[in-house]
């Protein structure tokens, strides 16, 4: 998939009713996503941040969270029309690309987005000159028709290398976490 096809199909709901069987912001999804929040915050633990940018921030329930555990700036990155709408209506501020964040975020997240990335390697090298705490979440299995890239432990790890980014922490139940921070 080349990056102009990926944009049309994330950007208008096509890998939503592909995964979801609709193209809309449903409680279910919410649910998942909130559920899921915990789990992160937990995995971040404690520390000082000032500006966190979530990269594929759907509808933003993780942002709030941060923001609440954190008391910090944020600000989401997210290319599917509606939920970048549904996270702004709900005190999110979202831009639809990385070209759009402002400033200098000290912690990045990237829950459940890497792998639909066709060069992740490009975002990872962006985020890095940001010179962040880095989060990184992706599936243990990667579904082919959804997901342009799977990660191995090794994968994520290499790619993270590539990038600039030292693997300090890593996490694996239903998902595979790392906390890296620059080299």
């Amino acid at each position: 998939m080349t990056p102009e096809a990926a944009e049309a199909f994330y950007r208008h709901g096509d890998y939503r009713r592909l995964v979801n069987l609709h193209d809309t912001v449903e409680a279910d999804t919410l649910r998942e996503q909130r559920d899921r929040v915990a789990a992160v915050l937990d995995f971040i633990g404690g520390g000082t941040y000032k500006y966190a940018v979530d990269i594929g921030s759907s509808a933003g329930c993780l942002l709030m969270a941060v923001r609440d555990k954190y008391a910090c700036r944020v600000l989401g990155v997210e290319v599917d029309d509606k939920y970048r709408e549904y996270a702004i209506e709900n005190g999110i501020p979202c831009v639809d690309s990385l070209a759009d964040v402002d400033g200098q975020p000290d912690l990045v997240t990237i829950i459940h987005t890497l792998e639909h990335i066709p060069f992740p390697l490009s975002v990872l090298r962006k985020v890095r000159e940001w010179a962040p705490t880095l989060v990184v979440e992706v599936p243990l299995l990667a579904r082919k028709e959804a997901h342009p890239v799977a990660f191995s432990l090794a994968g994520i790890t290499a790619a993270l290398l590539a990038s600039g980014f030292m693997p300090l922490t890593i996490s694996e139940d239903r998902y595979r976490r790392t906390l890296a921070r620059p080299c």
